[in-house]
């Protein structure tokens, strides 16, 4: 099966500079917070990149289709281990009929939207599909000076995945050093 064409565009990237950002969860900005979450503290994170967008089922399907499954240079070793193991071939959920990958949803077994941003893979996943695309996923520190960024009320909005293509913050990044492209 050859890859999908995508009609969502390139991945971008968003440069965020070398700087102290406010972390953690500070108890005064709403009722309710995890206690891991709690104490909001300063931090120095280097200089990255995040995508400007989520990966999408065709480019992780490319990703399979390239052997990303079948290639441990791309995994953490526990991730390794865990796709032998459990004989991961694709994201949980999906399935090949026909040559055709699908995926359950509440509405059944429905054909996999190649634009659609990937779901249900786990970290070794999207560690894996980061390594082999050139890249990493962002620290936690990382993530949460980017997701600051976002206003509330646009989360809310966010109640189940749409095209990849409506701009929000990436899944994964590149660091300012480690540009490989």
């Amino acid at each position: 099966m050859s890859a999908p064409a995508h009609e969502v565009g390139e991945l971008g990237w968003h440069a965020y500079p070398a700087g102290v950002r406010q972390i953690g969860h500070d108890a005064a900005d709403s009722n309710f917070a995890y206690d891991n979450e709690m104490g909001r503290h300063r931090q120095f994170i280097e200089a990255f990149q995040i995508a400007d967008r989520p990966v999408t089922n065709g480019e992780f399907l490319t990703f399979m289709q390239a052997g990303g499954y079948d290639k441990p240079d791309y995994w953490l070793s526990d991730g390794w281990a865990t796709v032998k193991a459990e004989g991961w071939k694709a994201p949980l959920y999906w399935v090949e009929r026909d040559g055709v990958w699908h995926h359950y949803t509440l509405s059944g077994l429905v054909p996999v939207d190649v634009n659609a941003p990937v779901c249900h893979v786990s970290f070794y996943e999207a560690d894996a599909y980061a390594q082999w695309a050139g890249a990493r996923l962002p620290t936690e520190a990382e993530w949460e000076a980017v997701a600051r960024q976002v206003p509330p009320a646009w989360q809310l909005r966010r109640t189940r995945p749409s095209s990849a293509g409506r701009g929000c913050p990436g899944r994964i990044q590149r660091g300012a050093e480690t540009d490989v492209r």
